[in-house]
């Protein structure tokens, strides 16, 4: 059965000392008295009577409670080595000088018209597997559906 949180909550005027640059902080702290956490921490400070802003104060309270060992020092974290340097390496490429002018006629077979014998291309492709089996079926009942829409 696990143990339920107990909270505690304390506070205290620190004492007087240089670090709070002024008149000291008025703390208010909550503890987790089971697993011993600290749940939250309030700092009442008289900016009038000192020098320190919010953060300063805050590093300044957090630097205390670690000197006295309330809570862990954090870890720094290590420097990652430099990736290793890239090198680009280029390459000379053949230029080749297409004459835009002259028809192509390796495009011809755009519009070329299909003979009755001749296997689509993704057919051909599949030739000799089950797929090729399948696929051709499928293109003769798909032939044989627009034939009987043309009919009709």
């Amino acid at each position: 059965m696990p143990l339920k949180e107990r909270y505690r909550k304390l506070s205290w005027l620190e004492p007087a000392a240089w670090r709070w640059k002024g008149q000291p902080p008025q703390v208010e702290v909550t503890i987790d008295e089971t697993h011993g956490y600290l749940v939250k921490y309030f700092l009442q400070y008289n900016k009038n009577k000192g020098s320190l802003n919010a953060n300063n104060l805050n590093e300044e309270f957090l630097l205390l409670l670690r000197e006295n060992g309330l809570i862990p020092e954090v870890p720094v974290p290590r420097k990652p080595r430099p990736a290793a340097e890239t090198e680009i390496i280029f390459e000379k490429t053949e230029e080749v000088d297409l004459d835009m002018d002259t028809p192509l006629k390796s495009l011809a077979f755009i519009n070329r018209v299909k003979d009755e014998e001749e296997l689509d291309p993704f057919l051909a492709s599949l030739k000799g597997t089950n797929k090729f089996d399948n696929a051709k079926e499928a293109e003769e009942l798909a032939g044989e559906g627009n034939k009987e829409n043309a009919a009709s």
